[in-house]
């Protein structure tokens, strides 16, 4: 569907997760379980599920070029312990901190 043009997203309702009322709502959770339900295991299809959880926005286009961070653009972004972020999808580091608009956000569990 996204390579027709269509918008395709991960996300929350903000009442109940969509698969399970078990589980936290997390989106990096839901990357990760849907790249597990689907046999995405390269560097690569890891790489371009991330979009579905950031609107579309991955570090590298699909030819492997940096397209973002970029100068100018608005920072808003998680910070985490990964080499990359197939190994963020992959490994879903549990310590986070998230960047929005320039200001920065500690963990609630801290």
């Amino acid at each position: 569907m996204r390579k027709t043009g269509v918008d395709v997203s991960l996300g929350c309702d903000g009442f109940y997760d969509s698969w399970s009322p078990f589980v936290p709502g997390d989106v990096m959770e839901k990357v990760y379980n849907f790249c597990d339900y689907t046999s995405k295991t390269s560097e690569r299809s890891l790489r371009e599920s991330l979009g579905l959880i950031t609107g579309g926005v991955t570090p590298l286009s699909e030819n492997g070029e940096q397209q973002w961070p970029n100068v100018g653009k608005e920072a808003s972004f998680v910070f985490l312990d990964a080499s990359c972020s197939a190994e963020a999808i992959a490994r879903m580091p549990k310590s986070r901190e998230l960047m929005h608009k320039g200001n920065l956000f500690k963990p609630l569990d801290e």
